[in-house]
């Protein structure tokens, strides 16, 4: 299971139709189907009802949903962190002083900016 079958899936579902999510996509319809197939063997069943030119979820879909959902998000959430690291965002500072600095104003200083 890749990150690609899951948004294909969350898309499919979002837009009701492998064509439409294809086209969300800038993706083949082929390549959306074998996404979703890849994906319904790894979990050991169909994940969607067609139903004309839409789908709808099974019961294994309904099920499957919320935890894609999650992992799609959590994904996000890793990209972000990442990004916000690498941009100089965030991270971490260590800073290194004597013993008579402790205390007063220095140490009120850090406290807050820590806060």
């Amino acid at each position: 299971m890749d990150l690609n079958q899951l948004q294909a899936f969350d898309h499919v579902v979002r837009l009701g139709s492998i064509s439409k999510a294809a086209r969300y996509l800038d993706l083949s319809q082929p390549t959306i189907t074998l996404r979703i197939q890849g994906l319904e063997k790894k979990v050991g069943g169909p994940l969607f009802t067609r139903v004309g030119r839409t789908v709808e979820l099974s019961e294994l879909g309904k099920g499957f949903l919320p935890y894609a959902r999650q992992a799609l998000e959590s994904l996000q959430k890793v990209v972000e962190r990442v990004q916000s690291i690498r941009d100089g965002k965030v991270g971490h500072v260590m800073i290194g002083t004597l013993p008579t600095f402790t205390t007063g104003i220095f140490s009120s200083f850090i406290q807050k900016a820590h806060a």
